[in-house]
């Protein structure tokens, strides 16, 4: 599906397998969320993920565009992957948790904005949302300014442990 002439994406397959790696053994891309993890972790993590989809519970979907690491591309260049958007539903309560991640050669150049935009008005017309929302490290200064500049209200900053505290974003 295009939501822009520079940016499309789709639902996730099996065969992400290698974007998912690279996302989830970048240390950059970790920074913020846990552990590097190994092989064995990320196979099993994606098809815990691809159990959540056939469940109805969450949608991944795959961020591509015509991106190098410098910077937009001409669309007749290659299309390449991003990075992986998220949206977890639940049912009882009407909320959907966002999630993205982005490879940190195409981080800082608006995928982050464009991308949730999209994918929440899709959400909007699939499901009756009350309200949106997100979690993010305190630490994580760009993604809480994103959030913030989409609208979102910090709702609650708890700690995890001694170095990890969180935020609750939410937009209704």
């Amino acid at each position: 599906m295009i939501f822009d002439t520079e940016l499309r994406y789709r639902q996730l397959l099996a065969t992400d397998i290698n974007l998912i790696k690279r996302l989830y053994q970048d240390a950059t891309v970790m920074k913020h969320i846990g552990n590097v993890k190994n092989d064995q972790e990320v196979h099993q993590l994606i098809i815990t993920m691809l159990k959540e989809v056939s469940r109805g519970f969450a949608k991944y979907f795959v961020l591509k565009g015509y991106l190098s690491g410098s910077g937009w591309c001409d669309a007749n260049k290659k299309l390449n992957d991003l990075g992986i958007f998220s949206l977890h539903w639940n049912a009882s309560t009407q909320i959907v948790k966002l999630g993205i991640m982005v490879l940190p050669e195409f981080q800082g150049k608006g995928i982050f904005k464009k991308a949730h935009h999209a994918l929440m008005a899709d959400a909007r017309t699939e499901f009756p949302v009350k309200k949106f929302t997100a979690i993010t490290a305190v630490k994580n200064v760009t993604a809480n300014n994103c959030y913030e500049n989409l609208g979102f209200k910090a709702s609650l900053t708890s700690k995890a442990g001694r170095d990890n505290c969180f935020r609750y974003w939410e937009l209704k």
